[in-house]
């Protein structure tokens, strides 16, 4: 500390207010008057010195005895000691109280610098982590839509079937309906000139074309109405609507399912359908559409070389209740336990990607419902769906 020990004058310990005072109260002890003045007022004679330490900072003058000189002397030296001592504490105490506020001022000054960092790093964290879940959504979404053009692919082989058979028929009753109306362009031409009706009649047998030929047309329009069915259920599971929500019945949509699943299961496998009156539910059409057909791949899958499916739908505890119930192979406890996890397949390498029963479950559950799973290896596996009714559209 600089000034720990300075070296006071008489005008740094007394204020001349005190000095006065001194000087008022002095003459009744000595019985005479007397005036204390600073060293560098020293007078010629009748004065006798005030020390500080050991260094003289003032003067009593006046004509008092030595011995009562000396003594007030010694009093003023006492009273100087105290003020310099009441003077080193304030002094102390001042440089104390300034240098922790300056220590405070910097050890403020390095938090707000610490908190400024800390600030930008929480912000960039922030930036990082919303990046990463970003790309974690946008990987989730590419992997579900391999995962629903997987389905589509698995689909398409049975659907191309389905829709060649019409087409066939709808082909061949064209081509024999083109040979009709060229039989019955030429009957008209002759008839035309003047030739016999009756016998251009019998000839070109347009009784007999006439009434084939609105067979044909009834069982091609018959063919058509069936592919625009294909189609349709094909656009609903595809989502090519759009994917808001809307009210749908569920036995129209899993009637829907039903048919688009009905030709991967050959002639090996029956299909059994159990529908019950249901209020509509609000539903994202084309994504429950994936989440059924997914269990509906299963339950086929899982069945070998003959075997049943029956899809039940009605009233349940919380609104809908959809039961997929197969008599194939089955699962053990353990993979009933995972069939639900992403990636877990029970299929050989290569041949699934282990996320459809992932996808379908948190189609399930972003619609506000719950999945659950039963079965016992060699007894089948039933599925139920539990989906709740509500008036109005989930925001």
């Amino acid at each position: 500390m600089k000034d720990i020990d300075p070296e006071f004058t008489l005008a740094d310990l007394l204020t001349p207010k005190d000095i006065e005072s001194l000087q008022n109260r002095l003459p009744p002890l000595l019985e005479t008057s007397v005036s204390i003045v600073p060293v560098q007022d020293k007078p010629e004679a009748d004065a006798w010195p005030i020390r500080y330490q050991i260094r003289t900072v003032a003067y009593l003058v006046g004509s008092a005895p030595k011995e009562k000189a000396e003594a007030a002397c010694k009093l003023v030296e006492a009273i100087l000691h105290q003020a310099a001592r009441y003077r080193l504490a304030a002094s102390l105490h001042h440089h104390v109280v300034e240098q922790d506020y300056e220590e405070l001022q910097l050890k403020h000054q390095a938090l707000q610098e610490s908190e400024a960092r800390y600030r930008e790093l929480a912000e960039q964290l922030e930036r990082r982590v919303e990046e990463q879940v970003a790309q974690i959504e946008l990987r989730r979404k590419q992997v579900y839509e391999a995962e629903k053009l997987s389905a589509l692919g698995q689909l398409g082989a049975g659907v191309a079937h389905e829709i060649n058979n019409p087409l066939g028929f709808i082909q061949s009753n064209l081509n024999s309906g083109k040979g009709y109306l060229q039989d019955i362009s030429d009957a008209l031409t002759e008839m035309s000139r003047g030739h016999d009706v009756k016998a251009i009649f019998s000839r070109y047998e347009l009784d007999f074309v006439i009434k084939d030929l609105h067979i044909l047309m009834g069982d091609t329009l018959d063919g058509v109405a069936r592919v625009a069915k294909i189609v349709k259920d094909l656009k609903g599971f595809a989502g090519t609507d759009g994917g808001s929500r809307q009210k749908v019945a569920m036995e129209e949509l899993m009637e829907s399912v039903c048919n688009l699943a009905k030709p991967l299961m050959g002639g090996h496998i029956r299909l059994r359908k159990e529908y019950e009156p249901t209020p509509p539910v609000w539903l994202d059409y084309s994504a429950f559409c994936q989440a059924v057909y997914a269990i509906m791949l299963n339950a086929v899958q899982a069945i070998g070389e003959r075997g049943e499916v029956l899809v039940q739908c009605g009233p349940g505890a919380s609104g809908v209740r959809i039961v997929i119930e197969d008599t194939g192979c089955g699962m053990d406890a353990e993979t009933q336990n995972r069939i639900f996890e992403p990636f877990f397949t029970t299929k050989p390498v290569g041949s699934g990607t282990g996320l459809g029963m992932t996808l379908c479950r948190d189609i399930i559950r972003a619609h506000g419902g719950e999945i659950q799973v039963a079965s016992e290896p060699g007894k089948g596996s039933r599925f139920c769906i539990e989906l709740p009714v509500t008036e109005e559209a989930p925001g």
